[in-house]
């Protein structure tokens, strides 16, 4: 929830300064760096649990960072490398009956992505956008009082709404859904394969220079 009340505080605050077209803003050439805050505020991760059978669970609401760096093209088109950081707390109920105790399980992933971004259209003092992203990150679950790691592909899609503050300053609103690398790992006395989706609200604010 306090990640929920601290993006409704950054959106208003967005809103101070008038915004510039918003077509010549999304045209502006150059090199940009971006920071994003936001909240992974839904999505599942499948657990497979060898002899004992799968279960989807939903995940709380969690922490989402990123910060990115890349290049605006004069069409529009946006090429960026990033680091995002994703963590969410697990709802294992059912598989807790199943077991007879409590996984106490939570979520981390930490990735490095190469995005694509492209304005749509404009809708009113908004750019409407579009994104897709792949990668290679580092997942970590909790279950049982024990971690574990695993590394691999992971990819990203996105759509939001930019608000232009100047040819040099946007604010963007983004909605991302962040497939994690697969995990398969022992968690003592069990075999586990695990999978999560999670779906993302965010803030940014880009910088152009």
């Amino acid at each position: 929830m306090k990640h929920i009340i601290l993006i409704s505080a950054l959106t208003a605050s967005c809103f101070v300064s008038a915004p510039a077209s918003a077509q010549s803003a999304q045209t502006v050439e150059g090199n940009y760096v971006q920071v994003s805050l936001g909240s992974g505020i839904g999505g599942n991760t499948k657990l497979s649990i060898a002899g004992v059978g799968s279960e989807k669970a939903d995940l709380d609401t969690g922490l989402f960072a990123a910060l990115a760096g890349g290049h605006s093209m004069a069409n529009g088109l946006a090429l960026e490398t990033e680091v995002l950081y994703l963590k969410n707390d697990l709802k294992t109920g059912s598989l807790d009956t199943l077991i007879g105790v409590p996984l106490k399980a939570s979520s981390s992933t930490v990735g490095g992505m190469l995005n694509a971004q492209y304005p749509v259209a404009p809708v009113g003092p908004f750019v409407a956008n579009v994104g897709a992203g792949i990668g290679f990150g580092q997942v970590e679950y909790k279950l049982l009082g024990e971690s574990g790691t695993g590394t691999g592909f992971m990819w990203q899609a996105m759509a939001g709404l930019s608000y232009p503050v100047s040819p040099q300053v946007s604010w963007d609103f983004k909605y991302r859904y962040v497939r994690s690398p697969e995990l398969r790992a022992s968690f003592a006395p069990y075999n586990a394969k695990v999978e999560t989706g999670t779906h993302v609200l965010a803030v940014g604010a880009r910088f152009k220079f």
